[in-house]
């Protein structure tokens, strides 16, 4: 009996060791990326205080900009907030911390799917993998700072706030203090000031988990704190003027509610149809398995009930986009998210308790890996045409700056495939990229032509 508890004590060690090997390879291949994309496209906007200030030197800067920003354009001061302070770090640091937010993304996926489960290496692989298969535009969502900011850091801000209320739910019990409630308080302004769609479903979310709590009597202060400040957040976020001005700017007077709305259901069953069709039948298939092995009582159980509530309101968050027409694919990205965490509640729940089923998984699992190397393969070379010739441009720039060059053209335009989403700078130098590139290098112009017009 003595030798079994320590082989189970050897083995649970030796996992978490494996745990934390797969973390670091994760980390590994996500700053290999990182470190590959330089600032570019709204990056060049926001290394400079908004509204035509100086370049940002300080969070002095930063929080100006923002005042600026949330009057003259949006009202996501949160997120861009990250945006500026990440830009104004360090290359090496700022490449760093963004691979630590996709991690803490992946882990905090991870801690609301298996809550209640052992120690799983194969859910952790799992969660990693959908969310880089199923990321739409992975560069612009996941590696792009000023859209990482928004999409990356802003769902990891919301699955941070809401995995408590997970916890509670899973548990049925709770714990609260006047620190708890005051601290969900602060954060739910804070997570309800990110995003406009996945801020108002998480809102849902929050009022479905309270409500649930009240009929079970587990209801606690920081529960209605949190869903507070949430709603504050969200209300201070929408209520800036600059939303209603970039509105204006955007739409054409003839363009009524109904083109839009019409237009906007248009797009998004081609959205559903490129990016979610395939997660969708995932989501089904893992379902049935999970209603197959608890038979009777499947709906009783709470993890299948916590993947429902992730899957009704990722549609929501998405259905939220319909009446915005030309939304760009990348703000699909915390709907897919929300979809993804019900997926991997699902996958976490079923009991591999067979060596057919053992083997079925694991094989699952290494064509999956085998997948994502052949994808990892293919992509790496368009990262590194785009970090070689960022870094040459500026061997250049340096090099001729010495001697008085000022204005500068180059013919080494970069060309990749639309899904890659990369938006290298423009043919003219009066592009406003293209100027707060030159302002960036301390040049006069730059622009960037084809090889063919040489």
């Amino acid at each position: 009996m003595k030798i079994e508890f320590i082989n189970m004590e050897m083995n649970s060690k030796v996992k978490k060791w494996l745990f934390v090997t797969v973390i670091c390879f994760i980390f590994g291949f996500i700053y290999i990326l990182n470190s590959l994309i330089p600032l570019y496209y709204d990056d060049l906007c926001y290394a400079f205080v908004f509204g035509g200030g100086p370049k940002v030197s300080g969070l002095a800067d930063v929080i100006r900009s923002q005042y600026n920003h949330y009057f003259l354009w949006g009202g996501r001061s949160v997120v861009h907030v990250i945006a500026q302070i990440l830009i104004l770090l360090p290359e090496r640091a700022r490449d760093i911390i963004n691979t630590l937010a996709f991690i803490g993304l992946v882990l905090i996926i991870y801690k609301i799917a298996n809550r209640g489960n052992k120690l799983s290496i194969s859910v952790l692989i799992v969660t990693t993998l959908l969310i880089y298969f199923f990321s739409p535009v992975f560069v612009t969502t996941l590696l792009w700072i000023t859209g990482s900011s928004n999409y990356l850091w802003g769902t990891l801000i919301t699955l941070a706030f809401v995995y408590p209320y997970c916890k509670n739910f899973i548990d049925g019990k709770t714990e609260t203090s006047i620190w708890k409630v005051v601290l969900f308080f602060l954060f739910g302004i804070i997570t309800g000031w990110t995003n406009e769609n996945t801020s108002l479903a998480l809102i849902c979310i929050t009022v479905a988990f309270c409500v649930l709590f009240y009929r079970k009597h587990t209801l606690s202060s920081w529960n209605i704190s949190g869903l507070i400040g949430l709603v504050i957040g969200f209300i201070v976020m929408m209520a800036a003027p600059g939303n209603f001005r970039r509105e204006q700017a955007s739409y054409d007077a003839d363009y009524t509610l109904f083109n839009r709305l019409f237009d906007g259901v248009k797009y998004m069953s081609h959205a559903y149809s490129v990016f979610i069709l395939i997660i969708l039948a995932i989501y089904v298939v893992l379902l049935l398995i999970n209603i197959y092995q608890d038979k009777k009582d499947w709906y009783k159980n709470r993890h299948i009930q916590l993947s429902f509530c992730f899957f009704f309101f990722s549609h929501l968050s998405i259905f939220l986009l319909s009446g915005v027409p030309g939304v760009h694919p990348r703000a699909f990205f915390g709907g897919i998210v929300y979809l993804i965490v019900g997926v991997v509640i699902l996958y976490a729940r079923i009991q591999i308790n067979t060596s057919f089923l053992r083997l079925l998984n694991l094989s699952a699992i290494t064509l999956f890996c085998l997948a994502f190397c052949y994808s990892y393969y293919r992509r790496l070379p368009s990262f590194l045409l785009i970090s070689k010739t960022y870094n040459n441009r500026e061997q250049v720039i340096e090099e001729q700056k010495k001697k008085g060059v000022e204005d500068f053209v180059f013919y080494d335009k970069i060309k990749l495939h639309y899904k890659f989403d990369f938006n290298d700078l423009s043919d003219n130098p009066d592009d406003p990229y293209n100027i707060y590139y030159a302002k960036i290098h301390n040049i006069h112009s730059i622009k960037i032509l084809d090889s063919e017009k040489k």
